[in-house]
């Protein structure tokens, strides 16, 4: 399976493949040959444009003194990053593998050590001053998130008057924030699958698939909503803010916006999602599903915002 393509690599056969058992947006195998273990992955959906972008960052990130390691794209015999599989016409690329396990939810240390992780990893992508493959900044446009939601109105269709509501009321409360918080390159998809940790350490960052320029302080938002989905959330909301402020400072207006962002964030997932539905990629369950959950952590912020934010002041003094 896929031999033609991997030639492309002179990656050595015979090669023993085994599929990840991941990835919404993507197909992800690891492959196993003389010249050692690698990562191929199969592009379903994802614009030529973009997959050059994310790998012109992970290109730059590559010269950064990260104490962890980050994907690097490798080159095919005719010198680009990008392959195009014969059978499917889907791009490909090939990543050596980072060792590693991902991070589990019991592991509140390690929890801490990824939310430090990222924290330095925005500092390395804040020094990123320019790249040479044009991506417009997200502007807080909800309509912007997936090409099949034009609309918000759409999200009722899809999710319920509860779901537009939250949507609409979400993108209200980021309007005026998105106009005066620093801007910059961020990762902009923690997640405990795309953290890799090995002997109390954090060994690798993954999937940088949806990095681009975005307000900073919706990379925090995003690791709070994160883990505020999690049955543990009790136990990692605290870690999360003490791993990621104590090493990259935030200052008050960005911290002061971490509720409305956390629920920003969770609208923007349920759009997404909303867009895969329309196009058939997701069934509409999952839907459901997240509107409850996106419902429970609203209702998790609003009661306990005085002490995330005295919390937040805390770890950035």
């Amino acid at each position: 399976m896929f031999d033609e393509l991997l030639d492309r690599w002179d990656l050595p056969r015979p090669r023993e493949l085994t599929r990840a058992s991941w990835g919404f947006s993507n197909e992800t195998w690891f492959v196993r040959s003389e010249a050692g273990e690698h990562v191929l992955r199969l592009y379903v959906q994802k614009r030529s444009e973009a997959i050059r972008f994310e790998h012109e960052i992970l290109r730059k990130l590559a010269a950064a003194e990260l104490t962890f390691r980050v994907p690097k794209p490798l080159e095919t015999d005719a010198g680009d990053t990008l392959a195009i599989e014969i059978d499917s016409a889907r791009q490909a690329a090939l990543y050596r593998r980072i060792e590693g396990e991902h991070l589990d939810d019991d592991d509140v240390a390690g929890v801490a050590k990824a939310a430090a992780a990222f924290a330095s990893l925005d500092m390395a992508l804040e020094s990123i001053d320019r790249i040479d493959i044009a991506a417009p900044p997200f502007s807080g446009d909800l309509r912007a998130v997936h090409p099949a939601i034009t609309d918000l109105a759409q999200i009722e269709v899809i999710a319920g008057a509860a779901g537009r509501d939250f949507v609409e009321s979400a993108a209200e409360n980021a309007t005026a924030i998105y106009r005066s918080l620093p801007m910059q390159l961020i990762h902009g998809d923690f997640a405990f699958g795309n953290v890799l940790v090995r002997t109390g350490r954090v060994r690798g960052v993954l999937d940088f698939e949806y990095a681009g320029r975005n307000i900073r302080a919706l990379e925090l938002a995003g690791m709070l909503r994160n883990v505020l989905a999690k049955g543990h959330r009790e136990r990692l909301w605290q870690p999360v803010l003490h791993g990621y402020l104590r090493t990259l400072s935030l200052d008050p207006a960005e911290v002061a916006a971490l509720p409305v962002l956390v629920m920003f964030q969770s609208a923007i997932i349920l759009v997404w999602l909303a867009g895969r539905v329309v196009e058939g990629d997701s069934p509409p369950k999952l839907i459901a599903e997240n509107l409850e959950q996106a419902l429970s952590i609203r209702s998790w912020v609003v009661a306990n915002t005085a002490p995330l934010l005295a919390e937040a002041l805390d770890a950035s003094a």
